[in-house]
């Protein structure tokens, strides 16, 4: 996979003429995302059929060999550790959404060991304080907050651990977005002092306010000013070139406002002894990496957990978990399972954004399409 090339590939439980028809598909159809490794040692991720007559069996063999992320390709629902169900017969569309949450999970791990193996930046003394805040721990409490663990295991303290969105201005950002979505056009916000426009169709916001202008936005509750939007028209809008630096990704613009919001809270009426399922991975390549998020995902996506047991679970501060929730909660990729808040408590998150749909393209239903359907995969 380096440089974008394909997804390197071992395969499981596959006999050999299964497994040269899935050659064909993926040379084919599937058009090179992703290829067979030379090596189980090259390969990156698997392909798993558990389709087979004992298909525990194929599974505990198989990661006998091999511990990395893997599709697995059945006809009934598959919920396992470190895995992405594709259902039999398999849609070319599913099968390539699959390869790319493997391909996100990957880069994440990357991203988080270089970070990992990163010298410590140099510490810099606050003055008067005596205490010592580098570079990077400053961030850190930007994006989580600085309360101490106590906090959130003291009752008498339980409402500083949460925050109403309806006073800061991640609230207005919802709104405005709400309506981009609903009238497929530009929003312009105004009331900010800088512009700022969605742009619902390319998934981009427009802005020339710096990052540090926006996070003291987002730090600060509503004093009574009128942050408004409005949709805009084309003769009201800027010329915006695509390579324009003030384009910025509408993902992560929101996930850094729901981190700098929260800071290590979670919205008011938020379950906190519910489980916490993980609905979707977030891209941690191009967010901000929240401390332990890999961690925390990894647990929600497998095993379901409170927002409470998370941090006892991982040896993590506790605001931490929160912050990440937060973000999460923002993109909608992560649900708590049930909990004790009503609907009108729990503050509600915007729709998942939508993912940029892989284009029509005519196939040819010859003889390689049945061959292709004898093993379960299908053509959409």
């Amino acid at each position: 996979m380096e440089n974008g090339g394909p997804l390197k590939v071992t395969l499981h439980g596959f006999d050999e003429r299964a497994r040269s028809m899935l050659a064909l598909f993926l040379e084919g159809p599937a058009q090179g995302i992703c290829r067979l490794a030379n090596t189980p040692e090259e390969a990156e991720a698997a392909i798993v059929d558990l389709d087979g007559a004992v298909p525990e069996r194929i599974w505990l063999e198989f990661r006998r060999k091999f511990n990395g992320p893997a599709l697995v390709l059945s006809a009934t629902e598959r919920r396992l550790r470190n895995a992405h169900w594709v259902a039999k017969p398999v849609q070319l569309g599913e099968f390539k959404a699959a390869i790319e949450r493997v391909r996100s999970q990957i880069d994440a791990i990357r991203t988080l060991k270089r970070l990992e193996e990163a010298p410590a930046p140099a510490a810099a003394e606050q003055p008067g304080s005596g205490i010592n805040l580098g570079p990077l721990e400053r961030r850190f409490i930007d994006i989580a907050g600085d309360m101490s663990d106590e906090i959130y295991l003291d009752i008498s303290q339980r409402e500083r651990l949460f925050y109403d969105p309806h006073q800061y201005i991640e609230h207005t950002l919802r709104e405005g977005l709400t309506l981009a979505r609903k009238d497929n056009a530009p929003v312009i916000f105004d009331g900010l002092g800088h512009n700022l426009i969605f742009c619902p169709t390319s998934h981009r916001i427009y802005t020339d306010m710096r990052e540090q202008f926006l996070r003291s936005l987002c730090v600060q509750p509503h004093t009574g000013e009128r942050i408004g939007f409005r949709t805009a028209s084309s003769d009201t809008l800027p010329l915006i070139g695509s390579s324009d630096p003030r384009l910025q990704r509408l993902d992560s613009t929101l996930w850094n406002v729901s981190l700098w919001t929260s800071r290590g809270r979670v919205p008011k009426g938020t379950p906190l002894n519910a489980p916490i399922k993980l609905l979707a991975w977030p891209n941690l390549t191009r967010l901000t990496i929240s401390p332990h998020a890999l961690r925390i995902a990894a647990l929600w996506a497998t095993r379901p957990t409170s927002l409470m047991d998370t941090p006892r679970l991982l040896d993590v501060p506790y605001r931490h978990v929160f912050a990440f929730y937060s973000a999460s909660l923002i993109l909608g990729l992560v649900e708590p399972l049930g909990g004790n808040a009503s609907p009108a408590q729990v503050s509600p998150s915007p729709p998942p954004l939508p993912s940029v749909q892989n284009e029509a393209q005519t196939q040819r239903r010859g003889l390689l399409s049945r061959l292709l359907a004898k093993l379960g995969l299908g053509l959409r």
